[in-house]
């Protein structure tokens, strides 16, 4: 009774070697290189009404008003939702309800003009999707016959942000998208730092749900969201 036999073994040569080590580490490098730009997408239409997120910070909402300035745009609207209680936003500005109010008045005190708050009612998911049926919700009760905006985001959370309001405003709006830097990392390196780290992997797993498991429907959606108005 035996207990070994020999057996012809293949191993790699060094170029295989190469091969085997040096593709899984080309691989995450372009992952590295490419998830930004992947996520982070320029579309702008270039007219109509310029959207603006209402949760970025002072400095975006800076360079949203140079765009303004610079654009054929008609007016600014500020998307966002309520503010929580007992949160240091709320304390620097108590007479106001949403981001969406408080980036009113950061464009104001800009000197942009017109600009109107377009809020959403508090909700637990779908925040970006729920703030592009408030849009919808204002878009209708404008009455304009063929209205066309531009979505202007953080980075790579726009590619995200153009296809829920795409989403959210069919048959209502031609939308288009403007990527603006983002704050508190180099989007170029963005792997260096923590912040870029969770920036980029939250906003990529939250981009294939939003592509593959969720499932809009904007008419009944927009029911649910603002039930007391429609």
């Amino acid at each position: 009774m035996r207990l070994f036999r020999r057996a012809e073994v293949w191993i790699p040569t060094r170029f295989g070697w190469l091969l085997v080590l040096g593709l899984p580490t080309l691989t995450a490098a372009l992952v590295l290189v490419g998830v930004y730009s992947a996520l982070t997408v320029n579309a702008p239409v270039g007219s109509g009404y310029l959207v603006v997120e209402g949760w970025m910070s002072r400095t975006q909402l800076k360079a949203a008003a140079a765009i303004y300035r610079e654009g054929a745009y008609g007016a600014v609207l500020v998307t966002g939702g309520p503010i929580p209680e007992e949160t240091f936003l709320k304390q620097l500005y108590p007479d106001k309800v949403s981001r969406s109010e408080i980036g009113v008045e950061q464009f104001t005190e800009m000197g942009i003009s017109p600009v109107v708050a377009v809020s959403r009612p508090e909700v637990g998911k779908d925040r970006t999707y729920s703030s592009a049926l408030g849009l919808r919700k204002w878009l209708l009760n404008v009455g304009d016959p063929n209205p066309s905006v531009d979505i202007v985001s953080s980075g790579p959370h726009s590619r995200r942000s153009w296809m829920l309001f795409e989403a959210a405003l069919k048959d209502v709006a031609t939308v288009g998208v403007i990527a603006l830097e983002p704050i508190g990392y180099d989007p170029q390196r963005w792997w260096t730092t923590s912040t870029g780290v969770r920036s980029l992997i939250s906003e990529l797993i939250a981009y294939g749900y939003a592509k593959f498991l969720f499932y809009p429907n904007p008419e009944v959606d927009i029911e649910k969201l603002f039930p007391k108005e429609n």
